[in-house]
């Protein structure tokens, strides 16, 4: 029941009417205020509606489920309204003898039947009130209620005469018009079907106000888009309104064919993706292989929303596991694939998707790679994609990155058969400590190693001893640093050769760890086992590894460097060494994870771009701040969150590294006031680095 305002008139109190038990008296299919303060309810007996009943069969029982009967409630210590006071010399008077102040009167009143009525003959006197009929909406005397009805009376005029203008006038606030006005008279171009007001609506999908959009997006789906699909689509593809968006994706269902709603989920804008999958989803005529394509959107609303879909319908049945012995190689690497099942695993090596029938050889056994490569695989059943799709980029050395960046190849542990892997550049807040996929993670490190090589061991050889275990080869002079459990006495090898700096590393297990550091030369480097001998056995070691003589990037040494930048050495270092295409896209290349990067030239300037390579938390894009996740078994995760359902939360590490958890296990959440983007450049580019890097990013299209 909505509460009636009638000037104080009528009084709040018992209406005296008490439930008793039985047979209900009456069911009310209607109920309003009337004008003289009593609640008058109509209710049509026992049924509502009707049925055809014979005349044959109609019985006295039948007669009375069709009674019509109205109740009136009255409060019983307060008097009605004075009919004086409503029933006026103007109701003695057919509607075409009242004045159009009479008929704007009742056109605001709470009675609907007068509203109904007053409305009804303004519209029968159609062009001879147009303007007074103007001149009252502009005036701004008019009540919410009589304003809204009167512009649908000017509505109805215009609509039948075929002249939309002055109505469009006023969706556009070209006249005097409040926000309701403006939400009426755009309503209304749909109800009229106003075809030259296509342009006009197209330019309200852009409003400021989220209610005149959704109004605009209802009123194309009356009057129908006819032809105008690219300018719609673009003025909808960054809809944020809940209701907005809503009506968004179930219009653009009935205007535009199946085929190209499908086209759509490859769309480069997100808003576009999200609603043409929202639409097939809706008339279950998504597949699997739509679906699986953006589970790993970079919109998170997206990735969620296909997350979801795949849970609930049983499609995503198995993953796939793609291994290679180094990511970054020198002339050559091994890939191999793994399904957790028995399915066929399709390949691409070009980047595009793996398809049943289409792109996509089968796998049969290790694959030897060349040359800069995006692998990307999924598992198969009877040609049905059972998987989402994985990717791993591959990357081979040139020239002038071996001569220029460190690198970590044939990394190997002496008579340990567990994991140990090098992530170049990849020390920071945040990442994964151990390879042991444990989870445990670094959440404090000095300063001065941030960016460093992290090459990750394995906590189950924490327990061997020796002067010779872990052995890796390294193409340059680097600074190494060891890692080693406060707890815990130093072995031998790591007593005679290190200096201990200051500053430690601490995980989210709370193990702390004093940091030693010494010179190594290019070529083979040797360190000992973990174990020192003593009572205590210390978790186990981590490895550090940074260039020699690196020094730190500045803001001032980098735009200085801009004059003699080279933006073919800047692409290199964004798919090589500074590893961008992990998460941003460019040139057709890298994932979608991070801001989109095409076009940055004409948003932002080089000093920007500069600063945010720099200083990554000087300017964070929203949506792309780091989230920190405190789990109940002590891990503490840092990153972006770009998958999420009732069930689990998808982040991804600033590595580009995924992890999934169970959302019960999640203790503490916090959105963290960091970037998704590593803050480590500053200490692993130099200034030309970071110019050359700028300037081919200012060349993206």
């Amino acid at each position: 029941m909505r509460k009636v305002v009638d000037g104080g008139v009528t009084q709040g109190g018992d209406l005296g009417y008490k439930g008793a038990e039985g047979r209900s008296l009456f069911r009310p299919t209607d109920i309003e205020v009337g004008p003289d303060g009593a609640l008058y309810m109509a209710g049509w007996g026992s049924v509502y509606g009707t049925e055809y009943v014979p005349a044959e069969k109609w019985t006295a029982e039948e007669n009375a489920k069709y009674q019509g009967r109205v109740f009136r409630l009255r409060h019983k210590e307060n008097a009605l309204i004075d009919r004086k006071k409503w029933d006026t010399a103007k109701r003695k008077k057919t509607l075409a003898e009242w004045t159009f102040d009479e008929l704007i009167e009742d056109i605001g009143h709470q009675l609907q039947v007068w509203r109904v009525n007053a409305q009804d003959e303004l519209v029968r006197r159609g062009a001879a009130v147009r303007k007074p009929l103007i001149d009252a909406i502009d005036s701004g005397n008019l009540t919410e209620a009589q304003a809204t009805w009167s512009v649908w009376a000017l509505g109805h005029i215009d609509g039948r005469s075929g002249n939309s203008r002055t109505i469009t006038d006023y969706a556009l606030a070209n006249h005097e018009a409040d926000l309701n006005v403006r939400i009426q008279a755009t309503r209304i171009l749909g109800v009229n079907k106003a075809k030259d007001a296509i342009p006009a609506l197209i330019l309200l999908l852009d409003d400021k106000e989220p209610r005149v959009r959704l109004a605009a997006v209802q009123s194309l789906g009356q009057v129908g888009w006819s032809g105008n699909d690219d300018a719609i689509l673009q003025a909808l593809a960054d809809e944020t309104d809940r209701l907005a968006l809503y009506s968004a994706w179930q219009v653009m269902r009935r205007q535009l064919p199946l085929e190209k709603r499908r086209a759509l989920m490859g769309d480069d804008r997100a808003g576009i993706r999200l609603m043409a999958a929202l639409g097939l989803m809706e008339e279950r005529a998504a597949t699997p292989e739509q679906i699986f394509a953006l589970q790993d959107d970079g919109d998170l609303r997206i990735s969620s929303v296909a997350n979801d879909w795949l849970q609930k319908t049983g499609a995503r049945k198995a993953n796939v596991v793609l291994a290679a012995a180094e990511r970054n190689f020198r002339e050559r690497t091994k890939v191999s694939m793994k399904a957790s099942g028995d399915y066929d695993v399709l390949f691409t090596t070009d980047g595009s998707t793996p398809k049943a029938g289409g792109t996509g050889s089968k796998y049969a056994g290790e694959l030897t790679i060349d040359k800069d490569t995006v692998l990307r695989a999924a598992a198969f059943a009877s040609g049905r994609q059972v998987s989402k799709v994985e990717t791993l980029a591959l990357h081979r050395i040139t020239d002038s990155e071996w001569a220029d960046r460190l690198f970590v190849r044939t990394l190997a542990a002496k008579g340990s058969d567990n994991r140990y892997d090098a992530i170049d550049d990849g020390l920071q807040r945040g990442v994964l400590a151990y390879a042991d996929g444990s989870g445990e993670t670094i959440t404090e490190l000095p300063e001065s190693i941030a960016g460093a090589t992290l090459l990750r061991t394995h906590p189950k050889d924490a327990g061997i001893s020796g002067n010779e275990f872990l052995s890796f080869e390294i193409n340059l002079p680097a600074n190494l640093y060891v890692a080693y459990d406060a707890k815990a006495a130093p072995p031998v090898w790591l007593k005679g050769g290190f200096a201990k700096i200051e500053g430690a590393v601490v995980t989210s297990r709370g193990n702390r760890f004093d940091v030693y550091q010494r010179s190594a030369s290019a070529g083979r480097v040797t360190l000992g086992g973990n174990h020192g001998g003593g009572e205590k056995t210390g978790a186990m070691y981590q490895v550090y590894l940074t260039k020699a003589g690196l020094k730190k990037a500045t803001l001032a040494g980098s735009v200085k460097a801009m004059d003699k930048a080279d933006p073919a050495h800047g692409r290199e270092i964004f798919f090589g060494r500074g590893t961008c295409f992990a998460c941003h896209k460019a040139a057709g290349q890298g994932i979608t994870l991070g801001p989109d990067l095409n076009g940055i030239r004409t948003r932002r300037d080089v000093e920007y771009v500069i600063l945010s390579i720099l200083i990554p938390d000087e300017y964070i894009v929203e949506g792309f701040q780091q989230t920190s996740l405190a789990m109940k078994d002590g891990r503490k995760l840092f990153g972006m969150i770009q998958e999420e359902t009732a069930e689990t939360v998808k982040i991804y590490l600033p590595t580009g590294e995924q992890v999934v958890v169970r959302a019960a296990d999640i203790l503490k959440r916090d959105d963290a006031k960091n970037s998704g983007m590593p803050s480590s450049f500053i200490y692993t580019l130099s200034d030309k680095d970071v110019a050359d890097l700028t300037a081919w990013i200012m060349t993206l299209q």
